[in-house]
Parts: C-alpha cells; sequence; structure tokens
C-alpha cells in the first residue's frame, strides 16, 4: 500500500477539488487536480500532509515523522483521521506533550455540500496506509528482498 498508487487516488477524487484542498487559499494544499498528476506534486502532495506539527520545536525521536495532519505509523493519531471520522479517536495516552492539549472541536471532512464523504473501504485503506508507516512508494516485499540477496 502506498501514496501515489493507493491514497492519492482517494484525495484527488475527494479532496483536491477547487473549493477544498485543490485551492492554494486553504492551509492543506493538495496539488492534485490536474487530470493526471506529475511525480512532483504527488510528493509535493504527501510533503503537505506530513507537514510538521510544530516546526520550531525539538524533532521526534522515532524513526516515523509526526505531522500536522499525519502521523505516520499512527492512525487514530492523526488529525486527517479524525477530521475524516468527524471525532478525535485519540486515546489520553496516545498523544504526545505536543498534542496533549484538545485540538478543540474537530470538523468532519468533507464539509456539508461540499464533495461526497470517503466509502467506508477508502477510509479503511488511508488508515491502514497511516498505520503502515504513510509511504510514498510500496516498500520491497521481504521475498523480494531476500530472492535478491541471495542472487547476488
Amino acid at each position: 500500500m502506498n501514496f501515489r498508487d493507493d491514497i492519492a487516488p482517494i484525495l484527488k477524487h475527494h479532496c483536491a477539488t477547487a473549493e477544498c484542498h485543490g485551492s492554494k487559499k486553504n492551509n492543506l494544499q493538495l496539488p492534485l487536480t490536474a487530470p493526471t498528476p506529475s511525480e512532483a506534486d504527488l510528493r509535493q502532495a504527501l510533503a503537505h500532509l506530513l507537514a510538521p506539527a510544530n516546526p520550531g520545536a525539538a524533532k521526534r525521536t522515532e524513526t516515523l515523522p509526526k505531522g500536522k495532519y499525519l502521523d505516520a505509523g499512527r492512525a487514530r493519531t492523526s488529525p486527517l483521521i479524525w477530521r475524516l471520522i468527524g471525532t478525535n479517536v485519540a486515546r489520553p495516552w496516545d498523544l504526545s506533550p505536543s498534542r496533549a492539549q484538545s485540538p478543540g472541536p474537530v470538523h468532519p471532512m468533507p464539509q456539508h455540500g461540499k464533495g461526497t464523504p470517503l466509502s467506508q473501504e477508502q477510509l479503511h485503506t488511508i488508515i491502514q496506509w497511516i498505520d503502515m508507516g504513510a509511504q510514498y512508494d510500496a516498500p520491497a516485499a521481504p521475498h523480494q528482498t531476500a530472492t535478491a540477496a541471495l542472487t547476488r
């Protein structure tokens, strides 16, 4: 599961519209409005999702980035998921000190009258992708890596 093949098409169809996140006026810009988004646009869209939550704060010690919209590896602490579900689904013990304060009310996406909600399957796909580390490309399958090592 990866951003380019699995997540970008969902975001392009549901989120990257002129009245939503396809506009430069929106905080979260998803440059996915072209019929076929370029590699640069796809990478920029993922970079926007992984934008640092607190750019001036100390870096996270774990290997996965904690972003303003995504907490790679932890869907239930990702504000994007809160918006898609319509509620903060994090548990008190999940949140780091930087997110310990309630972010205030969660405004569900899409806003009423602006686009169609994700299907349960699409929501599950995004949750699973985040929980798997929010990768841009699919990681090599373990058996492919082992086979490549044996053939060297």
